[in-house]
């Protein structure tokens, strides 16, 4: 039994900090898809991923600052795969955009649904870096969008995109297949509207 302790702790130690916080947000990822965030604890994450669940707060302060750092994740690699810098056409730009971001909602259904509905949960800070992400992606696309259509004030771009926002947070309540191209088309059609 000692033994096999001793082989844990030394392929622990092994793991690099980074490597390891990789592994924490994965197993964190996987389980609030699976479980919800809300009933999935840091010890479950941690067994997951290998590591103890008091190990996790090494990493974390929370389960809540684990959850902001996987939506900063998401919303980054959705907003910045999207965006060929080849394609010069500021409404290709825009449709790529919107494209990418469907695909990412779908696959990161569980992380898209809590960007809208954690904003009552955690402290100031939190809250702020939620906001933080959140404006991030309204300035995104409000700025993708105002180049395909310069006529738009900014504050009318800004209300075409909180609505395209709602359809991107409805991708996360669905529970029955979709049709990625059924939501680019209506978002498209409502940001062009």
């Amino acid at each position: 039994m000692t033994g096999q302790v001793a082989v844990k702790e030394k392929r622990r130690s092994r793991l690099g900090r980074d490597e390891r916080r990789l592994r924490i947000l994965d197993a964190a990822a996987e389980l609030f898809h699976i479980h919800g965030y809300a009933t999935t604890s840091v010890d479950a994450i941690g067994e997951r991923a290998g590591v103890t669940g008091p190990a996790v707060y090494r990493h974390f302060v929370n389960k809540q600052e684990l959850l902001l750092e996987l939506l900063e994740m998401a919303v980054a690699k959705a907003l910045g795969d999207g965006e060929p810098e080849a394609v010069g056409d500021p409404d290709a730009r825009l449709a790529a955009m919107v494209r990418n971001i469907v695909v990412h909602a779908l696959a990161e259904r569980a992380l898209i649904g809590l960007l809208y509905a954690v904003h009552d949960r955690g402290g100031d800070t939190d809250r702020q870096k939620l906001g933080r992400i959140r404006a991030t992606v309204v300035g995104r696309w409000t700025q993708a969008l105002r180049a395909a259509r310069p006529e738009l004030p900014p504050h009318a771009a800004e209300t075409y995109v909180q609505a395209a926002m709602s359809v991107v947070a409805g991708i996360a309540r669905r529970d029955s297949a979709v049709d990625p191209d059924l939501y680019v088309r209506l978002i498209l059609g409502l940001l062009r509207a």
